[in-house]
């Protein structure tokens, strides 16, 4: 975990998370959408309730045999999560900048950093939908439709910028809620810029 900022429009967070995406020929029907965005909710929750879990556990509020259990629960999670990522042919990670609006990134050591297996570099504007697994414990990704933009960062390198689709209020606000802890976690280890 990288850190986090504000960049005025809203908190920003920066990590290596494994990315994936496939080009789109057209946005999801409404009840394919709906059934994503009940997924990411879900997936978003989980992700919460787990910093949730860890933070109580860190303040010492928790009895001896929650935490044997705990432990227990963390063990199986840990298992489950290896064989899902196994199966799953997780993407490798790519140092990205994540906002409730999107999700960027750029070339690293002057290689094109491309999230499309086997498939072209993308060019212009294209429809995409892309998978981020933003907890490492969770081995389920967050997929979100959303247009592609390819474009040149500060120092002149090939830099992507995916501008997330029409998002459900309960989705963002449970993104912002996570981007926010993820900042207050990096401040506690004094990993913000």
């Amino acid at each position: 975990m990288e850190g986090l900022q504000d960049q005025g429009e809203g908190l920003t967070f920066r990590d290596e998370l494994p990315l994936r995406m496939k080009r789109v020929e057209r946005s999801p029907s409404p009840s394919a959408l709906r059934q994503q965005q009940a997924r990411n909710e879900m997936l978003l929750r989980v992700c919460i309730a787990m910093q949730d879990h860890h933070e109580v556990e860190e303040r010492g509020e928790i009895s001896a045999e929650l935490a044997r259990l705990d432990l227990k629960l963390d063990l199986l999670i840990s298992c489950v999560n290896q064989l899902m990522a196994a199966k799953n042919n997780l993407p490798p990670p790519v140092a990205v900048t994540l906002t409730t609006e999107g999700v960027s990134w750029q070339a690293a050591n002057s290689l094109v950093v491309s999230p499309f297996t086997g498939n072209p570099e993308p060019g212009g504007p294209q429809k995409v939908l892309a998978d981020l697994f933003i907890n490492p414990l969770v081995p389920m990704p967050l997929s979100l439709h959303g247009t592609l933009y390819e474009g040149r960062a500060d120092g002149g390198e090939r830099s992507w910028n995916l501008v997330f689709d029409m998002q459900g209020e309960a989705q963002v606000a449970l993104l912002e809620k996570l981007i926010f802890r993820y900042h207050r976690q990096a401040v506690a280890m004094g990993l913000d810029d």
